[in-house]
């Protein structure tokens, strides 16, 4: 009694220091639009209305092959900021189509996917360390350096305390492709791609349009100069989907939100579902161990069908009538071949033979010994054992190699 009141107290402490501790920063790259937390977008989206004041904000929550609602859209802008935009081969064809009608397609991301890479012969890739110079950037910081001259002041960004490190590289020729910005290596981490009648601007480095990196001095101007070169008018639609690692692989139908997670990222409902499972954990650890009785041992039930096979096979066996077990064995063969591959049995004709072997996977040769062993032994009047045995292994080796590689 006296350590259930100890595990109790305890258990009332624990309770209390949820419900009254301080709030813990969530520090999880979330990039949504409603999240205040540090990798959140809740800044990037109220400052969206600035920098388009004549354009509409939709946020879509559909994969990238539906967010368009088979509608035209003329003057858009299609806006994905996440850790990694791995949409399929049908998201992948109706982005190309949604930018190819005169819209734009503005995605920041550590990844995309093979086929938008491979569609402009680019690849992501990371510097490695032992190969950089001295005066490369601090591990702990990220800088970016936009090549429009015409921003002014607002060229250069120094992001403390972000290592991002991803950058671009495609081939020399590639000429449609323009630079917007470099990273602290001197490589590209923004780049504009036009395609039909629009263009797609692709970034390496999401982190800097989040919470934490926006609000920090002047680095909302950061935003505003990536954006830039987006219409001022455009409509926008802002993604989400892809901010829950929802990565579309077979076309199913739009899925529920996970409810676990929601209840995760809810402090309240947080501790009340460990509170729940540390109730129910309890328990079943002190009913378990008042109520549960010793379940005594059973002597598994012997197989009779088994033992009756061996008696009446030892029979036929003891009274050499070694013909008639033959036959048996054939005819358990035959009727298997039918139902497993559905083959007439009547004859062994040269496309029998060839059929079987393909649908079983074994040898033609493996095969037609059989099939003549067959036919002898039908033949004869009376088999010897050596007969036997050299029918019961070839039997036995057909249905062993055959059902292995089904």
């Amino acid at each position: 009694m006296i350590v259930l009141g100890v595990i109790g107290v305890m258990f009332l402490l624990l309770i209390l220091s949820m419900f009254t501790g301080p709030d813990r920063i969530n520090w999880r790259e979330t990039f949504s639009q409603g999240d205040k937390n540090p990798y959140g977008a809740y800044v990037l989206l109220k400052l969206l209305p600035d920098l388009f004041p004549e354009g509409e904000i939709t946020i879509s929550n559909n994969e990238t092959y539906y967010a368009f609602d088979e509608e035209y859209h003329e003057n858009t802008a299609y806006i994905v900021l996440t850790n990694k935009y791995l949409g399929d081969v049908y998201d992948t064809e109706a982005l190309l189509e949604f930018v190819e009608d005169g819209n734009y397609a503005f995605l920041v991301a550590r990844d995309f996917p093979y086929v938008l890479k491979d569609s402009f012969r680019i690849r992501l890739t990371t510097p490695v360390l032992e190969f950089l110079e001295e005066d490369t950037p601090k591990a702990d910081s990220t800088q970016i350096r936009f090549t429009n001259p015409s921003l002014g002041n607002y060229t250069a960004f120094d992001f403390k305390r972000a290592d991002e490190k991803w950058y671009f590289e495609f081939e020399e020729e590639a000429e449609n492709i323009s630079v917007l910005a470099y990273n602290q290596y001197n490589k590209a981490c923004l780049i504009k791609i036009p395609h039909g009648d629009g263009f797609l601007i692709l970034g390496t480095s999401p982190r800097m349009f989040t919470n934490y990196f926006l609000l920090y001095e002047d680095n909302h101007r950061f935003a505003e100069a990536a954006f830039s070169y987006l219409p001022e008018d455009a409509e926008i639609i802002w993604d989400e989907f892809y901010k829950r690692g929802n990565y579309s692989l077979n076309r199913p139908e739009q899925e529920d939100p996970d409810l676990l997670a929601y209840i995760r990222s809810q402090r309240s409902l947080n501790w009340a579902y460990w509170l729940v499972a540390f109730a129910v954990l309890a328990y079943v650890i002190f009913e378990s161990k008042r109520k549960q009785r010793v379940i005594p041992d059973r002597k598994p039930l012997p197989n009779a069908t088994l033992e009756f096979t061996e008696t009446v096979g030892r029979l036929y066996y003891q009274s050499n009538d070694h013909k008639n077990v033959a036959e048996k064995k054939i005819k358990i063969l035959l009727a298997y071949i039918r139902t497993q591959y559905f083959l007439k049995t009547t004859e062994f004709s040269p496309e029998f033979v060839e059929t079987l072997a393909g649908k079983s996977g074994m040898d033609q040769n493996e095969v037609r010994t059989l099939c003549r062993m067959i036919e002898r032994t039908r033949q004869r009047e009376q088999i010897s054992e050596s007969d036997l045995l050299e029918l019961n292994l070839l039997v036995e080796s057909f249905y062993l190699h055959a059902n292995g590689r089904q």
